[in-house]
């Protein structure tokens, strides 16, 4: 388990959505352009997805 001031850092999200993706059987690709988009919904921007 790691330390507790290491595990909400974004370096661990690529991880995260890893194992999102493994556990929800959903593509990696589609799992991180709707969390894009869940992010702009909350903080209320209209940021383009990356290409």
């Amino acid at each position: 388990d790691a330390p507790a001031h290491n595990r909400n850092v974004p370096a661990n999200l690529p991880y995260v959505l890893g194992s999102l993706s493994e556990l929800l059987a959903v593509p990696t690709e589609t799992l991180a352009e709707q969390f894009w988009h869940n992010s702009c919904n909350a903080l209320r921007t209209d940021w383009r997805y990356p290409a």
